[in-house]
């Protein structure tokens, strides 16, 4: 027989202990964020240690918000990348995976952590100048204009999100729904973020290809037929721009209970009975409703029955138990503000209007269309057979939204899949030992510490962007990086590496031999200026080390590049912003706990 255990309390104790303590966990943490990276990536299956549903999931937003952490250092990152999702949607594993890495070698260097923070935010400094230079090598413009530009650049955020399973055909089919639905969306009214216009519903137990979008608010309706439509006879009201629905946004309960007023004290007499005398106030509010010609009534909680069946009596529809999430959609379509308490009178500010109000069946469930042809605001609805793969593609459709209203305030793109962390290790390099005796003299420390730590810096860059070094090769003149067989040994196998670079703009030729991408990180192995160690740093993309071409005349031909190949096939870009600010986070947030003199718990 199941019985309740008394909860022991322990003494309260304070421990006190520094970052040394907390590797194994952040161990952990590395392995876990490492092995979601595409593209051989794996899916994590979560659960609770007492039990509970199950979380399948690639996703770093998802797979933060099912694990349980009490680590208050593996807390410090969480909190940080979760900051970063909130403003970016993306980029959450590269900024773990970053600052994991960051953290481990720098403790397994044996290096004084505080100085080595202090020289890693120098170099986030210098790395900040690189990628926001206007001749940087290998930032580009994005073609907001070019549907070829666009679609690729939506694939790239979509692809890597494994557990989607998206094949080629549903990631263009998705891929074009979201630039459809973006495009719809983007309006001079459009005064906060995007995607506080575009609501997006899940269905359970339909193909991906189910999918769709619709102008204006798609809410369920199940009092409706899910069989036959509907002819919906409303009130219409005449206003200056034509004839209109008239509606109100309510967000208050109307079930005729006062125990919805909360802790609210009021005396009633014996005589009185208490849900009568309110629902007769709330019987009033509706007469004011029909009063003024309001043909629907949008109620977030209950309406009462006697109050459904007076206002439709009157030629009003009403929708109740509509919920939270679609409130917000709402009032921006119908462009009024939702009554939050009942109240005789009424504001002119709370009353709304719509062009038009059909019943629509969408597999097998009914609905409510809400459209207003001078509003931005979409419905996107995604379907998937299963629960868990829609909160995936859900979430995968959030950062693809995301990703493109960021594109807009920021219009460039790097080359993705790990090409523009290579090149960027390339610029670092070169960039320190340009500025080695001005760094040695700002920081105050010797030149060996400076390059023992960029290793650390460069090599955890590495390793954070790219899952397997050992599986791809370095172009030596255009710092992108190529996929080789596992056994590849050098130059003689250069048949078997791919043609293409990872992110699909360049190609090498055969007199640019790849190097394999393992040879050049490990130890001190990237400082050695001899190319016959395989070193590439400080040769492809340096200023002046092209071929006699500067770095904006390398930017210049990387975008005209771009224009001739996405005819052809589609490239990985990611968007600048995100970038930099995954950067900046992984950085900031590695150096916190480099700083952390001790850490106490158990309070």
């Amino acid at each position: 027989m199941a019985h309740i255990k008394r909860e022991t309390h322990q003494q309260s104790n304070i421990q006190r202990s520094d970052i040394t303590k907390f590797v194994p966990a952040l161990r952990t943490l590395q392995k876990i964020v490492l092995s979601c990276r595409s593209p051989s990536g794996q899916i994590k299956v979560i659960q609770n240690s007492c039990g509970g549903g199950l979380t399948l999931t690639s996703l770093c937003e998802r797979l933060l918000k099912s694990l349980s952490v009490k680590k208050p250092v593996i807390q410090l990152l969480v909190t940080s990348t979760q900051g970063h999702l909130e403003l970016f949607a993306d980029g959450g594993l590269f900024v773990l995976s970053f600052a994991s890495t960051l953290v481990l070698n720098s403790v397994d260097s044996g290096i004084n952590s505080r100085l080595l923070a202090e020289i890693f935010e120098s170099f986030l400094t210098l790395t900040t100048e690189i990628c926001n230079s206007s001749d940087c090598s290998f930032i580009i413009d994005a073609r907001v204009s070019d549907l070829n530009f666009m679609t690729s650049f939506i694939k790239s955020v979509l692809k890597p999100k494994l557990f989607c399973q998206l094949d080629d055909h549903l990631l263009s089919f998705i891929s074009k729904l979201l630039l459809e639905v973006f495009l719809y969306s983007v309006s001079e009214k459009t005064d906060w973020s995007l995607q506080e216009y575009i609501y997006v519903l899940k269905i359970e137990g339909n193909d991906i290809e189910d999918s769709k979008s619709f102008p204006g608010v798609l809410i369920e309706a199940p009092e409706l037929s899910r069989f036959k439509k509907c002819k919906l006879n409303t009130t219409k009201h005449v206003s200056s721009h034509g004839q209109c629905i008239k509606c109100v946004v309510v967000t208050a309960s109307m079930s005729g209970d006062f125990d919805e007023l909360g802790e609210l004290k009021y005396d009633v007499e014996n005589a009185v009975d208490k849900d009568e005398e309110c629902l007769k106030q709330l019987t009033q509010f509706c007469e004011v409703l029909i009063v003024n010609k309001v043909g629907l009534l949008l109620c977030q909680k209950v309406v009462h029955p006697r109050l459904k069946l007076q206002l439709r009596g009157s030629g009003v529809v009403v929708v109740d138990r509509i919920g939270s999430g679609p409130i917000k959609y709402l009032t921006k379509l119908v462009g009024a503000n939702a009554i939050q308490s009942i109240e005789m009178v009424i504001p002119m500010t709370s009353y709304g209007s719509l062009a038009n109000l059909d019943h629509v069946i969408i597999q097998r469930r009914s609905y409510l269309h809400l459209t207003h042809p001078h509003t931005p605001v979409t419905s996107l609805i995604l379907c998937h057979q299963e629960e868990q793969q829609l909160l995936e593609l859900k979430g995968a459709c959030e950062a693809g939204l995301c990703s493109l209203e960021k594109l807009l305030y920021h219009p460039h793109v790097f080359p993705g899949a790990g090409c523009w962390q290579a090149v960027l290790a390339s610029h670092i390099h070169t960039r320190i030992n340009k500025d080695l005796l001005n760094l040695t003299a700002e920081l105050e420390c010797s030149s060996y510490m400076i390059r023992k730590a960029a290793n650390i810096f460069i090599s955890s860059l590495l390793i954070a962007s790219i899952p397997n070094l050992s599986h791809f090769a370095v172009n030596p003149q255009t710092g992108h990086i190529h996929k080789n067989p596992e056994d590849f040994v050098g130059s003689d196998d250069m048949s078997k590496v791919n043609k293409l670079c990872q992110c699909g703009l360049t190609e090498f030729s055969e007199q640019n031999v790849p190097i394999p991408l393992s040879t050049f990180w490990k130890s001190e192995g990237i400082y050695n200026n001899s190319a016959s160690k395989g070193s590439y740093c400080g040769q492809p993309c340096s200023k002046g080390d092209n071929g006699g071409l500067e770095d904006n005349a390398i930017s210049a031909r990387m975008n005209k590049v771009l224009k001739s190949v996405l005819e052809e096939r589609t490239v990985v870009l990611d968007g600048t912003a995100m970038c930099l600010g995954a950067v900046q986070t992984g950085v900031l947030s590695a150096c916190s706990l480099l700083k952390i003199g001790q850490v106490m718990e158990n309070f």
